[in-house]
């Protein structure tokens, strides 16, 4: 059960992300929730928040809140450096996940943590691309990872990654209609904003909303952009289960909710749909695991065969894993949940 103390705290944290207000009287109290902080993903954010309000910090903090900082700054002048490299070989790339969303949304570098650099450029691009990598001095791929003193840049054909199979963010090609970075950035563009929402929905509800800071995302995203235009999204592109669990994950953890427009867009689950309901039971106790999350996207398919299709992909066993295995952790999820945990049971 979170104390309504701490709601207070974690929904001010939310508002100075926003628009840097202090709407807790003490930012401080916030970091009494360290490990949840952490777990979350938004130790930073909280720490950025103290040392702008003008609240002292112990000396380890502060130099956390620095690492942090000076981590993003590394990261932002390695994208101008490969954005301006591409431009001069006529290469479009898009930035997107945490390094976008960091760079669009959020007021300072530092505060969206996020481990490694996201990019997409077409198939046909693809070789050009490693090329310009392997000049910058990056090394050979592990996967589809490309390393540089300790950076992790990973390269897709597709934002959405194998989703991008089922799955679309709008009507045409994902490369079409982007928008540009500021030129510093050169070649460099990111999602309309109404497809960094949908991404942003369909990744985090995909990984089983694992870390808080993807619900803080799409809070923040919501209240930065029309609602209305994203609302509209989520219906075209059959994200209202998604927007309902992440609605859901936005109150139990922060006290918030997404803006009116949007939550009209959501679609509840049924009563009865025990699947939907037993997911948002595990993760708000922080017990789902990730491969249920990968079931999400049946939420968004549409007809028999494309949602056949994909959950039968979604069940190929990982390496070493036999498929066997993977069915019975499946079933085990999904019938491992209290008849009180369900909706109208109580």
């Amino acid at each position: 059960m979170i104390d309504c103390v701490d709601t207070r705290a974690r929904n001010g944290l939310l508002q100075s992300l926003l628009d840097g207000s202090c709407s807790c009287s003490d930012p401080k109290l916030l970091l009494s929730q360290e490990a949840w902080l952490r777990r979350e993903a938004l130790w930073a954010a909280a720490l950025d928040w103290c040392l702008r309000s003008g609240r002292s910090l112990e000396a380890e903090c502060r130099s956390e809140h620095l690492e942090a900082v000076g981590w993003e700054l590394r990261i932002r002048a390695t994208l101008q450096e490969i954005g301006q490299a591409a431009d001069r070989r006529g290469i479009q790339i898009l930035a997107f996940k945490g390094c976008a969303l960091s760079l669009r949304y959020y007021l300072h570098p530092g505060q969206r943590s996020y481990g490694d650099i996201d990019l997409a450029v077409r198939s046909e691009d693809r070789a050009g691309f490693e090329e310009l990598l392997f000049e910058l001095h990056f090394s050979p791929p592990v996967g589809t990872a490309y390393y540089r003193e300790g950076l992790a840049l990973d390269l897709h054909t597709h934002p959405l990654h194998q989703l991008g199979l089922d799955l679309c963010l709008g009507n045409e090609p994902w490369w079409q209609n982007l928008e540009r970075l500021p030129c510093e950035y050169g070649a460099l563009s990111v999602l309309r904003p109404e497809q960094e929402f949908i991404l942003a929905l369909f990744h985090g509800a995909k990984h089983a909303f694992s870390r808080g800071n993807w619900v803080a995302d799409l809070w923040l995203l919501s209240r930065r952009q029309d609602p209305k235009a994203l609302a509209e999204a989520v219906t075209r592109r059959r994200a209202g289960r998604h927007l309902w669990l992440a609605q859901q994950c936005l109150r139990a953890w922060f006290g918030a909710d997404f803006p009116v427009e949007v939550q009209r867009s959501g679609k509840p689950a049924h009563r009865f749909d025990a699947f939907s309901h037993a997911l948002l039971s595990l993760i708000l106790k922080r017990q789902a695991p990730d491969f249920l999350g990968m079931l999400t996207p049946l939420w968004a398919l549409k007809g028999v065969k494309a949602r056949w299709s994909y959950f039968w992909r979604a069940l190929s066993p990982a390496p070493g894993e036999h498929l066997a295995q993977k069915m019975r952790r499946l079933v085990t999820a999904l019938v491992d949940i209290h008849p009180d945990e369900l909706p109208g049971s109580k």
